[in-house]
C-alpha cells in the first residue's frame, strides 16, 4: 500500500492503513515483554520441578531402572497367566464377559 496508493481500492477491499514505525516499535516491545514474561515463568516452574523430583524419589531411587521393568513384567504375566487381561488391547478382563478364540481372550470384538 505505502509503494502504491493509488493502484488499488484498499477502502472496498478492507486493507487496514499501514502501521506507524512508532505503533510497529510498541508492538515489537509489548511482544518482547511477553516472550521475556513467558521465559521467566518457564525458568520457575522448571526450578520448583527441579525441587520436587528428589523429594518424591527417596524410596524409589534405591531400585534400578532394570529391576522396575523386570518387576513391571512379572506383573503382566501374572495377570495374562491367569487369564485377566485382552490380548489385543492388554485391558483387564474383571468385571466383563470376554470371548476367546483360539485360545486368546478378548474384551469386545
Amino acid at each position: 500500500m505505502a509503494q502504491f496508493p493509488d493502484a488499488w481500492d484498499y477502502k472496498a477491499a478492507h486493507v487496514p492503513s499501514p502501521l506507524s514505525e512508532a505503533l510497529e516499535k510498541g508492538r515489537q516491545a509489548k511482544a518482547a515483554e511477553k516472550k521475556a514474561a513467558y521465559k521467566q515463568a518457564k525458568r520457575q516452574r522448571l526450578k520448583k520441578a527441579k525441587q520436587l523430583v528428589p523429594a518424591e524419589q527417596v524410596g524409589r531411587e534405591q531400585v534400578s531402572e532394570r529391576e522396575k521393568r523386570a518387576r513391571a513384567a512379572e506383573r503382566r504375566m501374572a495377570l495374562n497367566e491367569q487369564g485377566r487381561l485382552c490380548f489385543c488391547c492388554q485391558k483387564s478382563l474383571a468385571g466383563l464377559i470376554p470371548f476367546e478364540k483360539f485360545e486368546n481372550k478378548f474384551c469386545s470384538m
